[in-house]
């Protein structure tokens, strides 16, 4: 028999592409594996979507599968969000699967993740491709990875998907559609009621969990099946001050308790965002938002890894496959971010193919 396994799925205020979450919800709905339970948190939606998405699931939902729908009165971000999605699982769950409402499941991608898990009890987290959902032959994401100045970078994005041929290990499992051994979350994480920190909102979860589950001796892989098509960004918008506020909040925090040999070069990324080079065609009214965003993310960033790092979560993160930037390349990239994705870009192309394990 198969072990039961727990979907996460979160809303907020997704009328605006309605059907798209709609889509979503029906991946979820129709995922072919069983035993499996679909947890709806609705995030103190105002829109209608809530009530939209309830009344489907009502007409929809198979007799075999088990739904719990919460609604919460706010919005209290997304990692806390998934907090109490994750703390009202069933307790005999044995992995728990994280979807973005703008992800789509293929319907036998989950039996196919699952059976690699149970095959291989050393991985922690794993991921299938993750294909674009306005082209699906194009790569959307094949895993994550974080490079030593902790930019984050998605391996294969903007690539034919029949690009990736063998699965390989990754820094972190992109959270758009990803499964967790339950065990290795409890034992890898202070806290083993939650999988992220509350005051985390956004922006600092699968990177975060990922080199967790490295620094406690798990692997995270990526396999060569065409799991998902995602609309990445959709939850978001475009881009927000909020958004780039808690991206780099999530930067300057980690950066705080790992041990990167360029942790120091990290902060001078918090310079170049201040500078009239960041601004650089953009008007003076939103260059105006985006650098105090970026100031208040510094300030609230280092707050943040302070604190983390007194709740004793430190970070190795050698302990994890990371790609490695010389010095003399670092200095000048960044100011050159454009050059340091090309050139992490590059890299992870070489070092996938040390990393490649047959499943």
């Amino acid at each position: 028999m198969n072990p039961l396994t727990s979907i996460i799925w979160v809303n907020h205020n997704s009328y605006r592409f309605i059907n798209l979450t709609l889509e979503s919800l029906e991946g979820a709905l129709n995922i072919d594996y069983s035993p499996v339970e679909l947890i709806v948190i609705d995030n103190g939606s105002t829109d209608g979507s809530f009530e939209y998405l309830k009344n489907y699931i009502e007409l929809r939902k198979p007799s075999d599968m088990k739904v719990k729908i919460i609604r919460l009165n706010k919005n209290i971000g997304f990692t806390a969000a998934v907090n109490i999605g994750y703390a009202s699982r069933s307790k005999d769950a044995k992995y728990v699967v994280l979807l973005n409402n703008d992800a789509v499941p293929y319907p036998e991608s989950l039996a196919t993740l699952i059976e690699v898990m149970e095959q291989n009890p050393g991985l922690g987290a794993v991921q299938g491709i993750i294909v674009s959902q306005s082209n699906p032959e194009i790569i959307d994401t094949a895993g994550g990875f974080l490079s030593e100045l902790l930019t984050s970078h998605m391996a294969y994005r903007g690539m034919p998907r029949q690009t990736v041929k063998k699965g390989f290990y990754i820094t972190y499992a992109d959270g758009s559609y990803a499964v967790y051994s339950i065990d290795a979350l409890k034992k890898s994480l202070k806290n083993d009621k939650k999988i992220f920190y509350d005051f985390a909102y956004g922006y600092f979860d699968d990177d975060f969990i990922g080199l967790k589950l490295w620094n406690r001796g798990f692997k995270i892989a990526s396999l060569p099946i065409v799991a998902a098509k995602h609309h990445r960004g959709s939850t978001f918008g475009k881009v927000k001050p909020l958004q780039i506020y808690l991206g780099f909040r999530g930067l300057i925090a980690l950066s705080h308790i790992s041990n990167s040999r360029l942790k120091g070069l990290v902060s001078l990324l918090a310079l170049r965002s201040f500078s009239p080079v960041a601004c650089y065609g953009i008007p003076a009214k939103e260059c105006k938002q985006l650098i105090y965003s970026q100031y208040k993310a510094y300030l609230m960033g280092r707050r943040m890894g302070k604190i983390l790092s007194i709740l004793g979560e430190d970070i190795d993160l050698y302990r994890a496959p990371i790609v490695r930037i010389p010095l003399h390349l670092a200095i000048p990239y960044l100011v050159l971010i454009r050059k340091l994705h090309e050139y992490v870009d590059k890299k992870i192309v070489k070092l996938v193919e040390e990393l490649q394990v047959d499943f």
